[in-house]
């Protein structure tokens, strides 16, 4: 005979189950925060050629601007603040354009760490716009509201060895090379679950370079790969965004850096605060990560 649970003993196994669940994420966040990526500055030149590096210190840096996108996140990983006037980039019938935008945060209840659901210390990010804005920036007296150039603003993933062109001036076909080196094949010794005894880390060069001779290393980083395919918690580096965004007639990218499939690291490089010698500028980063 089939005996059937009371509502009452249900909604006590339900709880539970959603309260082992949010603590198995929890557990799971904590691991995956050891995993962001770190970045800082170095540079070397040459009579031939600049090659500038951004190699990996300690997480996380400062920087000068604010970067921001649309969306729920963890309370601690916002940067906007209610009320705010942002400049959010907009695909609208002239173009793309930088719009000054009114930011609007929200507390939501965050499911990962919010057990109790009377607390909410999520953040929901919206905009007074109609549109999504691909990302939005504050913090600069440079940038200004207005028809802003735009080679692609769809995700494009890198592939190791293979070079990815893009052209600002439409005389040219390639002003810009975006290219992953792979410098190095180790044999990974380290023995682990998920990585077997047949595994190697690759060393790569996420690098851009112009006409003019000048290379730059925008990042340095590792993966590790089993039997030559990458793991289901990595993922290569890719371009999200690329244009002139400061209106110089140079090349401005926003990249995403981090390698694990968990975390994002949004990075916006501009050329108008570039050094000599270099071709882009690090100026604001926005990181997150899921459960």
């Amino acid at each position: 005979m089939l005996k059937i649970m009371p509502n009452r003993q249900r909604e006590r196994l339900s709880y539970k189950a959603v309260r082992t669940i949010a603590i198995f994420c929890l557990v799971f966040l904590g691991s995956c925060s050891d995993r962001k990526p770190d970045v800082s500055i170095s540079s070397q030149s040459s009579q031939q050629q600049t090659s500038t590096s951004l190699l990996k210190t300690t997480y996380p840096k400062s920087y000068p601007l604010k970067l921001q996108t649309i969306g729920e996140f963890h309370g601690n990983e916002v940067q906007a603040k209610s009320g705010e006037q942002w400049l959010g980039l907009f695909a609208t019938p002239k173009g793309f354009e930088l719009l000054p935008t009114k930011i609007m945060v929200n507390t939501v209840r965050d499911y990962v760490i919010d057990l109790d659901e009377t607390k909410k210390t999520g953040k929901k990010v919206i905009t007074n716009q109609k549109s999504q804005p691909i990302f939005l920036v504050k913090g600069a007296a440079y940038l200004k509201p207005g028809i802003v150039k735009t080679v692609f603003s769809e995700q494009q993933y890198l592939t190791p060895n293979k070079v990815l062109n893009l052209s600002l001036n439409s005389a040219i076909d390639s002003d810009y090379q975006i290219a992953i080196e792979d410098k190095q094949n180790l044999e990974n010794k380290e023995f682990s679950f998920e990585r077997q005894s047949n595994t190697k880390t690759r060393k790569y060069i996420f690098s851009v370079s112009d006409n003019s001779s000048i290379s730059q290393n925008l990042q340095e980083f590792q993966h590790h790969y089993s039997n030559n395919e990458l793991p289901s918690d990595r993922k290569p580096p890719s371009v999200f965004w690329a244009g002139d965004l400061d209106r110089d007639g140079k090349l401005d990218l926003l990249i995403e850096s981090a390698s694990h499939a968990n975390v994002s690291s949004l990075t916006l490089f501009l050329s108008s605060p570039a050094k000599e010698n270099k071709l882009l500028e690090p100026v604001a980063q926005f990181v997150t990560q899921g459960c």
